[in-house]
């Protein structure tokens, strides 16, 4: 298994669809391409969706998916919200030294 020592947070991009259906499947056990596909691309159209992934030596290991939604039912600003978390069950409960 790769070290957690150097784990990278960068923002989600379109490439990482492939590893993000991958990370699911594992979790889940079956494979979900399709509902990822529409997901993301639903993300990628709202200006205040926060979506980031975690790398370790390049892969990507886990992603979570939020939005910014303080304009609803009183809310404010500067509140977000989580929608999905996702880890590779080979790096869950493992201890994380963010760079």
């Amino acid at each position: 298994m790769n070290s957690l020592e150097n784990v990278i947070i960068r923002t989600l991009k379109n490439d990482d669809l492939d590893a993000i259906v991958g990370i699911d499947e594992r979790v889940l056990g079956e494979n979900r391409r399709n509902y990822w596909e529409r997901k993301l691309e639903l993300t990628n159209n709202k200006s205040s969706q926060i979506s980031l992934v975690a790398e370790v030596e390049g892969e990507v290991v886990g992603f979570i998916l939020g939005d910014v939604s303080g304009w609803e039912f009183g809310v404010p600003e500067t509140i977000g919200w989580i929608d999905t978390i996702g880890i590779d069950p080979a790096y869950q409960k493992k201890a994380w030294r963010l760079l």
